[in-house]
């Protein structure tokens, strides 16, 4: 067993000085080190989406309606706030039939208007919302002075008090939202996904297509780059004399030196999967011990 261990050895330390290996790590430290600043944080929902409407014509007419029956109510309330271009616009639209992108540009306008009521410390009225359905959430941020609420806080109640009458005509969506940041940076606009959605959206979609990637073709280049020139090196005069000289059969001469070229396909993978493994743990909490057990499946695929 003394030759076939020698030649292995000898493989492995092929293996660790050669160049390839090091560019190969150099790129996946920098693939890694473009994945870390990666991540997401839960923001409590505020601001309306122009999707968000059931039917946007049937919204504002409810809001016009109130209005012009002059009493204190939410819609009077809103409409009195909204500008008077916008409200000019919006009686056009709606006040005749309209299709396609007018359509949409009724919910583009609308969702422009609520989202600046939803900004100001002067929208609540005790007497506009006094009929209208008040769920704990809202109350417990009515009760405190409005001086007393954060900006975010402020506009999560805004919201609460633009929908209260009027959530059959709104699509649901959860209190909180999912913004993907990078470095610390928004990417998206808020996500109507909750926490557990989103990891396992992490998991089980953008991990697995992300290991399919870099292990399917990464690691099988770093294979084909590595092992190549592991069996036309026995044959270079100086290798194939040592060779000869020991007892060893040519089958088992062959299965060791494939063993050794794993091990810098096993380095390469071992690096990239441990460190995909511990940015997602750190970045998302996401723990997955099965990602470590595709290591050694990997090494030996990739050959």
């Amino acid at each position: 067993m003394r030759p076939y261990w020698t030649i292995l050895r000898d493989a492995f330390r092929e293996a660790l000085v050669s160049r390839v290996l090091w560019v190969l790590l150099v790129l996946i430290t920098l693939v890694l080190l473009s994945l870390a600043p990666l991540g997401y944080r839960m923001d409590l929902v505020t601001e309306f989406s122009t999707f968000e409407f059931r039917d946007a014509k049937r919204f504002v007419q409810n809001l016009r309606r109130e209005f012009e029956a002059d009493e204190p109510s939410p819609g009077h309330r809103i409409w009195s706030l909204f500008d008077q271009p916008a409200q000019e616009e919006l009686t056009s639209l709606v006040t005749r039939e309209v299709r396609g992108r007018e359509r949409f540009r009724t919910a583009q306008l609308l969702t422009e208007q609520l989202n600046k009521l939803v900004h100001r410390r002067d929208l609540y009225d005790a007497d506009s919302w006094e009929d209208a359905t008040i769920r704990s959430e809202l109350r417990e941020l009515l009760d405190r002075e409005a001086d007393s609420l954060s900006d975010l806080e402020l506009a999560r109640r805004n919201r609460l008090l633009l929908e209260a009458n009027y959530r059959d005509q709104l699509q649901s969506r959860p209190r909180e939202s999912i913004i993907i940041t990078y470095a610390m940076l928004d990417m998206t606009p808020g996500l109507p996904l909750t926490k557990s959605q989103m990891d396992s959206l992490i998991e089980r979609v953008a991990l697995t297509l992300l290991m399919n990637l870099l292990l399917g073709w990464v690691a099988l280049i770093a294979g084909i780059l590595v092992t190549a020139p592991i069996i036309p090196q026995m044959f270079q005069p100086g290798s194939l004399h040592l060779l000869l000289s020991k007892p060893v059969s040519r089958s088992l001469l062959y299965v060791t030196r494939v063993l050794g070229g794993c091990a810098f396909v096993f380095v390469c993978v071992t690096y990239l999967v441990v460190g995909l493994w511990i940015i997602a743990g750190w970045r998302f909490g996401i723990w997955n011990q099965g990602m470590l057990k595709c290591i050694p499946e990997s090494s030996c695929l990739c050959l």
